[in-house]
């Protein structure tokens, strides 16, 4: 009852408070033990596992490069961080922003979100996981392209990873100032799951978001296909309606794992069921959505066999065919080496210990 009654705005002020405190305590102890500061905006407590996965990529990242102490600020909390922290956050400090598919005016609210880290810190390096970028051609999509455009030229030390070509090139085009540099998507990172099972039937990860391509005629031809080779034919998606905290990413993330490692074969147009497939070693058909990051993505993996992307649904059944009781003996995971230069300009001149 007494947080029913409590006004907004002192609510607001409790939270900036707690925020700055938690701050302080943090950059004491970076302080003492001589390390730069490393802020991490943005991650996410909504319920897409791909999302989870790219934070728990990002730390495990950053824990290989030297960065083991890390200031994390949940994307809900970009706003009241940024009021919080900004006389407290010193020039030196690195931002890092996390990565995904939300630049652009599809998903504006977390768009949003990173102008206002970028504009709160005109003076601090801010570096930008892996990312897709998209701009519906529409006046809606233009005015979000100028205004995120004029954001970041007003920024001078930015660097930005493009996840796959096309998002590259634009990004090259439209943010001039910035550093682009074309890497893999983050999860791609991680280490193959290696737990085996029996496995048994075919799973179903088809989105019915935003982004999606297929309608429900298109989703429903699918299944009846693949009931023709199995029929535990189950319903899945990498996206779950509750509540995910930080200290609960990485028991979601496996037993999505888990689910994908006992599967005979995967039908998917999302961009991380492609690849928990990949990580779990299984069967997988990928399709299309309504942008070019899945196909963009899959370019980074295309030489794994048992992982193969169409453009018609046409070609399913082909491939239902083909990869059903495929055995697949090696994940060939991505040379980490194509990280670097997202290491390089972490690091900069402000290696820890220095």
């Amino acid at each position: 009852m007494i947080k029913k009654v409590i006004p907004k705005s002192v609510k607001s002020k409790i939270k900036i408070i707690l925020c700055k405190n938690k701050y302080k305590n943090y950059k004491k102890n970076q302080s003492k033990n001589k390390l730069n500061s490393y802020i991490l905006f943005g991650t996410p407590i909504h319920g897409n596992i791909g999302d989870q996965a790219i934070a728990i990529a990002e730390y495990k990242f950053l824990e290989d490069i030297g960065v083991k102490n890390v200031f994390e600020i949940i994307s809900p909390q970009i706003d009241i961080s940024c009021k919080a922290l900004k006389k407290l956050i010193d020039d030196k400090a690195i931002i890092m922003i996390h990565g995904g598919g939300f630049l652009g005016n599809q998903w504006s609210i977390e768009q949003e979100r990173l102008e206002e880290v970028i504009k709160t810190f005109p003076n601090n390096k801010i570096v930008i996981f892996p990312q897709t970028i998209y701009f519906t051609n529409n006046e809606k999509g233009k005015e979000a392209q100028n205004r995120a455009q004029n954001i970041f030229e007003n920024h001078e030390n930015m660097v930005i990873c493009a996840r796959e070509k096309k998002s590259y090139s634009m990004m090259k085009e439209i943010f001039k100032k910035a550093k682009i540099i074309l890497i893999p998507d983050i999860v791609l990172y991680l280490k193959e799951f290696g737990e085996k099972f029996e496995r048994d039937g075919i799973l179903l990860c088809l989105r019915k978001d935003p982004e999606a391509k297929l309608n429900s005629e298109d989703r429903e031809k699918i299944h009846d296909i693949v009931c023709k080779y199995n029929s535990k034919v189950h319903w899945t998606d990498t996206v779950i309606n509750e509540i995910i905290e930080p200290n609960k990413r990485k028991e979601v993330l496996y037993n999505k794992l888990q689910e994908f490692a006992k599967s005979k074969l995967i039908v998917t147009d999302r961009l991380h069921g492609m690849v928990f497939a990949a990580m779990t070693k299984t069967p997988c058909i990928v399709l299309g959505n309504y942008n070019h990051k899945v196909k963009g993505v899959y370019e980074w993996i295309k030489d794994l066999d048992y992982i193969e992307y169409i453009d018609n649904l046409s070609e399913i059944e082909e491939k239902v065919k083909k990869l059903y009781n495929k055995e697949v003996k090696k994940y060939n995971k991505i040379d980490k080496n194509l990280y670097n230069e997202l290491k390089n300009e972490i690091l900069n001149d402000n290696k820890q210990g220095d």
